[in-house]
Order: structure tokens, then C-alpha cells, then sequence
């Protein structure tokens, strides 16, 4: 039948084999938890690439108000400007 160096041999090979597959589940393990991570990092990068965007497209709008009223503001200081002057001078 089978002596004892096939014996020894079998059972080297099937604890071999054991650890090979408990470290095999432990590396899908810790690969699919690296996924999740990418993933949570993923919709963070699109969350905040999404938050740029609109400041990057409300930004003008507000640039452009803010243009006009310091157009206005100047206006409005020079003309009071000149009335006070002009008032003083007279």
C-alpha cells in the first residue's frame, strides 16, 4: 500500500495546499476591501470635481456683478465728489 515517505509526502502536500488557499481567501479579502477604498475615494474625487465645477461656473456670474458694481460705486463716488467739491468751491 503506501509507505510512509508517500504518506509523509501526501500530508506535507495537503497542508501545503491548505495554506495556500487560506492565504488565497485572505488576499481576496484584503483585495476587495482595497476596491472599496479606491471606490469611497472615487465618488469623494467626483464629489469635490463636481463642487469645482459649479464654482468655477458661478464664479463669473459673481465676478461680473461685483464688476458692475464697483462700476456703479465709482460712478457714484465721483459724482459726490465733484457736488462736494463744487459746493465748496463756490
Amino acid at each position: 500500500m503506501i509507505d510512509d515517505a508517500e504518506r509523509t509526502l501526501v500530508v506535507i502536500l495537503a497542508a501545503a495546499l491548505a495554506l495556500l488557499l487560506a492565504l488565497s481567501i485572505l488576499a481576496v479579502v484584503k483585495f476587495m476591501q482595497l476596491l472599496n477604498t479606491l471606490r469611497s475615494v472615487a465618488e469623494k474625487a467626483e464629489y469635490v470635481a463636481e463642487a469645482a465645477e459649479t464654482l468655477t461656473n458661478s464664479l463669473p456670474k459673481a465676478f461680473g456683478s461685483l464688476a458692475i458694481g464697483r462700476i456703479f460705486a465709482k460712478a457714484f463716488n465721483a459724482m459726490m465728489n465733484k457736488s462736494f467739491t463744487g459746493k465748496k468751491g463756490k
